[in-house]
């Protein structure tokens, strides 16, 4: 039997199914209609569950006969899952009843819920299900019952609230993977999951390819419990028998011959071996050939062998060492004895015949490999790595922590982490309802906006926020909130936005005004604020009566968003040493934020430039001026890093402004809210944005590889694909899939995650880097600058021995590297200098900037980061920053944006420390004016 097989042991199994169960986002459904009473449910608590294998079933299995799909019948036991549950039920009236505060719990129902599980498969792919086929009722199912419910009318309604929640839809599940480099697993035919008779191993299994017609009592063993324990004393183990490695590698040595034969062998057969006699698993793969060489040498019979060792080491990576065999060793211990007759031969037979054994030396040559995700150690050995892709539905995060070589087979074994997760209180607070300022963009904001406010307060609207938090450690969503009690109708489902349906979270409410007949008779404004962790009704404070006072600061505020727009003349002029800006927008509740600020200045002249500094007086960033430009800055700042930074005019040009209206500063305030963090094995390089396989896709490069994520839910990144590829240089995004830049050739990555090769594969240099153009791809290596048009072949190349990093700046390119940057014009045709080599500091890397069009950043090996542009049809230097600025590395989907977690490391690198990437999401933002600037003379509190 060709199988594979993955076994979790039953408390790992639990534990996971556990998790899997109090992470799941399941709202509790509408209220429930009991004796004309109207129950909600408002939270569920898990308590023990445990496996079953006692209920006899019949299962079916297949055998394939003449290419006619065969069924035979196999007996065992349901795998079965049981797990306990309690209600929480409150009254609809109880949550109406007890605004801002929890609704008392009117009963309590508990129950064991009984699940079937199913493997199988289906078309080629396999499927698990898990069905809740029954309902044990204890002795005590119920607290006290309120008055009208009886116990048999509760139970029905409890089932069928059950069976509603607790359905669950049909899930893939996977545990055939190709594990040897371009090799397939053959097509499933038979899957399914037992329990060891103990109860103590949940195994799932799959066969593979064809089987015999006794299929059913192998079959009919494992469903009644008959299993070989494999997990290797860990929480889980995946086995995979040596036929599927043996016939696997055989095929895959066969075709590789056959596609690229080597000189002068015919090929007569493959045969593989397997071995666990020193202890790891081998593989041995004999070609059997024959090479013709020319008379008098007659026929050469070799068997050469393919020697195949596997590993695992940390962070679920696949090793595959291959060594190759020396055919050009065996040939010449071969001709060792003619060579020694060929010189006593004398002349002219002697040349004559060392002549013949040359020739047969050229005929017969060792074979090379040439596989994606491999490294050259030597002339005969490679290795491989791959990301195991390990089963993910059924709960819990798997390691691959060893390997064992076992006498049929491997088992690949390791832990499984499942926490269990806590219950907690649902809490709610709340911002009572202030007035805003009506939103206008500049486009629209003036004066008149002002006059309009003070004429027709009534556009002002009004805003409140409602704070959710839950004080367990299981995740508890919002699953919507609700307008009740509302006589006027003041609110409408437009004017409620929750920040994030994962808490904590805020819901804000902004309202137009409630008008007239409001301000008469106002009235608290009521919100059933429903969640996975109950339901809570909120009761806000009435609208307050918007008074002169305030409406004069609605005005003033108004006014000031005007001035902002139109950079007015601030107080930036009357420091001579700069100002100290100050924060002003507030943070999202319980979120971790970081502070952008951009900066736009106007009346600088020429010569002059803008340099932020940190409280110790050092230079962060220095913005240069160009005549009759605006100056553009950004940085990111933390609360402790603003608490002394300076922002300051430096240098005086010949043209000063002397127009105060042209005199004039913008400050923007936004807020970035990380959302989540996701871990690399190793540095990050590169990250990308990409559509190829789903809108809000992310490319991260690492120094073992590459990694996609869907980033659709920013709080919850998802992993797509993961490719071991070491030494990538650079990916580009393709319509048709990712170009990978190595530094042994180009890749790409397709749609469907095939890596395939691209372009010429015999490179006389390494290559280090690449950009796409609309005429093609610029490809630099370490000798040349190479111009390919879009079918890969080489058009135009140039001697570049000092360049190592490459950008494209409009229709231009910058090389970087040890001697400093070139510029160098993109047209093939008149392929020249624009403007070097300069000579200047070693340059790391340069990069496109994601912050500022027209830009290209180069790093320098210090970490001080230059920032070129194009001014007056020249190159200039727009700006200097210390430190790679917030955006070095970092790329834009939609309002998210990712980047690296330590900016120098990011290219100046000392340890291997996996890498973290920060996921962000542009939130709230606001321009200010002088209200921001102090005076950095003042001594700060």
């Amino acid at each position: 039997m060709s199988q594979y097989e993955f076994q979790v042991s039953v408390d790992a199994f639990l534990a996971a199914n556990l998790n899997a169960l109090q992470s799941k986002k399941a709202c509790l459904g509408e209220p429930i209609s009991v004796g004309g009473i109207e129950l909600k449910v408002q939270r569920i608590t898990f308590g023990d569950n445990s496996i079953r294998h006692r209920k006899p079933v019949t299962y079916a299995v297949f055998f394939m006969d003449h290419g006619q799909l065969i069924g035979r019948e196999a007996d065992g036991f349901q795998t079965q899952l049981t797990q306990d549950i309690t209600l929480h039920v409150a009254t609809v009236d109880g949550i109406r009843a007890n605004p801002n505060s929890p609704a008392p719990i009117v009963l309590e129902v508990s129950v064991r819920l009984v699940f079937d599980i199913d493997y199988y498969a289906a078309n080629g792919r396999c499927y698990l299900r898990t069905d809740l086929s029954g309902f044990e009722w204890g002795k005590h199912p119920f607290s006290k019952l309120p008055p009208g419910i009886d116990s048999e009318m509760a139970k029905a309604k409890a089932e069928e609230f059950a069976t509603v929640h607790f359905r669950s839809p049909l899930k893939p599940f996977e545990i055939v993977f190709p594990l040897l480099p371009d090799a397939s697993p053959p097509p499933v035919i038979n899957a399914g999951i037992t329990v060891n008779q103990f109860l103590q191993i949940v195994s799932f299994r799959v066969e593979v390819g064809n089987s015999t017609s006794n299929v059913d009592i192998p079959w009919r063993n494992f469903f009644s419990g008959f299993v070989t324990d494999r997990r290797e004393s860990s929480d889980w183990g995946y086995y995979v028998a040596r036929g599927m490695f043996e016939l696997a590698l055989s095929l895959t040595v066969e075709g590789e011959l056959k596609s690229a034969p080597l000189p002068g062998l015919e090929l007569r057969g493959v045969d593989t071996k397997y071995s666990n006699a020193v202890g790891a698993p081998t593989l041995t793969t004999t070609i059997d050939g024959i090479y013709d060489l020319p008379d008098p040498l007659g026929t050469l019979h070799l068997a050469p062998q393919v020697r195949t060792a596997l590993s695992v080491e940390y962070l679920n990576q696949f090793i595959i060492d291959i060594v190759l065999p020396d055919i050009e060793g065996a040939l010449k211990n071969f001709i060792a004895p003619f060579v020694k007759f060929g010189k006593m031969l004398p002349e002219p037979l002697g040349s004559a015949f060392a002549g013949i054994l040359d020739s047969a030396r050229k005929k017969v040559k060792s074979p090379s490999l040439k596989m994606d995700g491999c490294d050259k150690l030597s002339d005969l050995h490679w290795q491989c790595r791959r990301y195991l892709t390990l089963p993910d539905s059924v709960g819990g995060e798997l390691r691959a922590q060893k390997l064992a070589a076992l006498d049929d087979g491997i088992v690949i074994a390791g832990s499984m982490s499942a926490p269990r997760l806590t219950d907690g209180e649902l809490e709610a607070s709340y911002e009572e309802f202030d007035w805003k300022v009506p939103e206008a963009s500049c486009g629209t904001a003036s004066a008149t906006a002002a006059a309009i406010l003070t004429e027709y307060p009534e556009v002002a609207p009004a805003e409140a926020s409602i704070y959710l938090q839950h004080t367990g450690t299981r995740p508890v969503y919002v699953c919507g909130v609700t307008p009740i009690n509302d006589l006027l109708g003041v609110v409408t489902s437009t004017d409620i936005g929750v920040d994030d349906e994962l808490l904590p979270t805020r819901v804000g409410i902004r309202i137009a005004n409630p008008g007239s007949a409001y301000a008469e008779s106002p009235y608290p404004l009521d919100f059933l604020v429903w969640t996975s962790a109950g339901t809570r009704l909120v009761r806000l404070p009435p609208v307050p009566e918007l008074t002169q006072e305030k409406l004069r600061k609605l005005v003033a505020e108004q006014l000031l968003i005007v001035a902002n727009c139109h950079t007015i003349t601030a107080p930036w002029w009357r420091y001579p040493h700069g100002f100290n800006p100050r924060w002003l927008v507030d943070p999202p509740f319980e979120k971790q934020v970081e502070h952008l600020w951009r900066f736009e200045i106007t009346g600088l002249s020429g010569n002059a430039a803008v340099t932020v500094s940190d409280r110790e007086g050092k230079a962060l960033l220095v913005a240069k001026a160009f005549a009759g430009q605006p100056t553009r800055f950004s940085t990111v700042l933390s609360a402790v890093e603003e608490q002394g930074f300076n922002v300051a005019r430096t240098g005086r040009g010949s043209e000063e402004q002397t127009d105060e209206s042209a005199r004039g500063i913008t400050i923007n305030q936004q807020l970035l809210v990380t959302e989540s963090k996701v871990s690399l094995p190793s540095p990050c390089s590169q990250l990308l944005a990409t559509a190829l396989w789903v809108p809000t896709g992310l490319v991260a490069v690492h120094d073992e590889g590459i990694v996609t994520f869907d980033l659709s839910t920013p709080s919850r990144p998802r992993i797509l694909s993961e490719w071991s590829l070491p030494d990538v240089k650079a990916v580009l995004d393709r319509p048709t899939g990712l170009l990978v830049v190595t530094a042994t050739g180009l890749l790409t990555i397709g749609t469907d995650g095939k890596v395939t090769p691209a372009g010429p594969q015999e490179l006389e240099h390494p290559l280090l880097d690449a950009v796409c153009t609309d005429e093609g791809l610029y490809v630099l290596t370490e000798k040349t600058l190479e111009f390919r048009s879009e079918e890969d072949f080489l058009v135009r190349y140039r001697t570049s021995e000092s360049g190592r990093a490459l950008a494209r700046l409009q229709d231009n390119l910058v090389v970087g590297g040890p001697e400093g940057f070139s510029i160098r014009e993109t047209s093939p045709e008149a392929w020249s200098d624009r403007d070097g080599p300069r000579d200047g500091p070693h340059v790391l890397r340069v990069l496109a900037s994601t912050e500022v069009n027209n830009e290209v950043l180069a790093v320098l090996s210090d970490s001080t980061t230059l920032a070129i542009t194009i001014w007056d049809g020249e190159f200039a230097l727009s700006a200097e920053y210390a430190r790679p600025p917030w955006f070095a590395l970092g790329t834009r989907l939609a309002d998210v944006f990712v980047r690296g977690d330590r900016h120098p490391d990011l290219f100046v690198r000392t340890d291997q420390d996996p890498q973290e990437l920060i996921v962000s999401r542009f939130s709230e933002s606001r321009q200010v004016g002088p209200e921001a600037m102090r005076d950095p003379n003042q001594k700060l509190k």
